[in-house]
């Protein structure tokens, strides 16, 4: 058997062999990547607008119960527990800035909207602590129940181009996923290779 022949097709195999693995790591690495994408953008932002949503209901729930209150004390602890939860929401949009792919311009004019609306809450509670209920329901049936409307639709926003890009990922992962690819570098190394043998034998 000639000697140089092997020689030369040993190194030619693991040439192949450093190829098609270099090419494997690479679309394993792209799917990786679409997979972390699809996780720190899409998945946090979508779950911290729904906890903002879930946020504004609580609180929202909350000023109901202030107007129809009639224990100073009972108005003051769910004063703190409006406090605890506007806190939440305001870390609630940090993560939303921090991940958001999209116009920042969407994150704040939700921010704004929800900061906004401390004006209105604090404009009911100043009425009912003057012991002016009438006002105060009207107040929160009115310009408060509408703002928290318009706030809905701007906080939908993000929820929407969250949700799109995260079809958009994964239409991309399962796109990209490589398996073509890795299956034709498989039977092409495979081919090769046969014909490397088919060299050494002759």
């Amino acid at each position: 058997m000639n000697m140089q022949k092997l020689f030369f097709s040993f190194i030619v195999i693991i040439v192949i062999a450093i190829i098609s693995a270099y090419f494997t790591i690479n679309k394993m690495k792209d799917l990786s990547s679409n997979t972390q994408k699809m996780y720190t953008h899409p998945f946090t932002v979508s779950n911290a607008v729904a906890d903002i949503q879930t946020i504004i209901i609580t609180m929202h729930r909350n000023m109901k119960d202030i107007v129809l209150t009639k224990n100073s004390l009972e108005m003051i602890k769910i004063i703190e527990e409006i406090q605890h939860e506007e806190d939440k929401a305001l870390k609630k949009f940090d993560l939303v800035y921090k991940n958001y792919l999209g116009n920042k311009k969407d994150i704040d004019d939700s921010y704004k909207a929800f900061r906004q609306w401390k004006k209105i809450r604090e404009e009911v509670i100043a009425l009912m602590y003057q012991k002016k209920t009438d006002e105060a329901i009207a107040i929160t049936k009115g310009k408060g129940a509408k703002h928290i409307q318009d706030l809905y639709i701007q906080i939908k926003v993000l929820k929407d181009y969250a949700h799109n890009k995260a079809n958009e990922f994964y239409t991309k992962a399962v796109k990209d996923n490589g398996v073509q690819y890795v299956i034709s570098s498989i039977f092409f190394a495979m081919a090769l290779s046969s014909l490397i043998v088919i060299y050494i034998v002759i």
